[in-house]
């Protein structure tokens, strides 16, 4: 799955570079499988964490997600 970019057969496109996520909700068939929402981990890394399956990512290279100011 891409998130903020085009999928071309298992290939991401036209990457979007800047963008702030508040949250970010993923639904199939009407129930919610996936509901992000931006933070770090324990070792300060930045990524979302999905609270449907209580499961943090964070990107490929480490380096896509940029934390903004602690709230």
């Amino acid at each position: 799955m891409y998130i903020f970019d085009l999928n071309d057969k298992g290939n991401p496109t036209n990457r979007v570079y800047t963008i702030k996520i508040y949250y970010l909700k993923i639904f199939e068939n009407n129930n919610m499988i996936f509901y992000f929402i931006p933070c770090k981990n324990s070792e300060g890394k930045a990524g979302l964490y999905d609270l449907v399956e209580n499961k943090f990512y964070s990107s490929e290279t480490g380096t896509d997600f940029i934390a903004g100011n602690e709230i």
